[in-house]
């Protein structure tokens, strides 16, 4: 069962021990909430109003700087973004990394020097999708396919939009949308949670909607 209600969400980015991360504090007419779900990797930091659909709330402790913090959770099935607010550096606050989290009873995750990267030596987007001339046609980049998988990569190569799925690995996610901002040159449209590339019309609207509404 899940419940709809109207909120604004605040996210935050953090620099942890495997890169900056995102979490999120909802706040709505039935309680305030933090929110830890992979989808926030992908927004900046700023403050977002709309619709959110929330799937479960529950409590969830942790320990940081020798102190217990108890808070209440909220695990989100979807969010339909209304309105962004200006990005902004927000405070980083001493927090745990979510990839780290695991249920009761599982051993920890690996330091990050054990965890098998998705990609350990990216290739230049110029070298991924710029020199496609010079590929026999259909044929995708091996190191798009090591980051995205099969599907994915055909569409990346080809500047199609994409959504990524955050219920995949998250430091595998996180890889994904570092390699689609940094070096394939797409952007991201919270309205529809969508990777576009940055020479879309879609995306040029988005910006434009969003440099009017400042």
């Amino acid at each position: 069962m899940t419940v709809t209600v109207n909120g604004t969400l605040t996210i935050k980015i953090i620099n942890g021990r495997n890169g900056d991360f995102a979490v999120g504090d909802l706040s709505t007419s039935i309680g305030q909430f933090s929110v830890k779900d992979a989808v926030l990797e992908q927004f900046a930091a700023g403050t977002y109003t709309g619709q959110f659909v929330i799937e479960e709330i529950y409590p969830w402790s942790y320990s940081t700087r020798g102190r217990s913090v108890i808070e209440v959770r909220a695990r989100l099935a979807d969010l339909l973004i209304d309105d962004e607010g200006d990005a902004k550096e927000l405070e980083r606050d001493a927090e745990p990394d979510p990839a780290d989290e695991r249920p009761l009873g599982m051993a920890p995750a690996p330091a990050p020097d054990l965890v098998q990267p998705a990609d350990p030596m990216p290739t230049p987007a110029s070298a991924d999708v710029a020199d496609e001339a010079d590929r026999p046609d259909g044929e995708v980049p091996p190191a798009l396919i090591n980051v995205f998988g099969d599907e994915l990569a055909g569409m990346i190569a080809g500047r199609h939009p994409v959504k990524l799925d955050s219920t995949a690995d998250r430091l595998r996610f996180r890889a994904q949308r570092d390699r689609l901002k940094a070096e394939l040159d797409y952007g991201f449209v919270p309205d529809d949670q969508t990777w576009y590339p940055k020479e879309s019309e879609t995306y040029l609207s988005y910006l434009e909607r969003r440099g009017s509404s400042r």
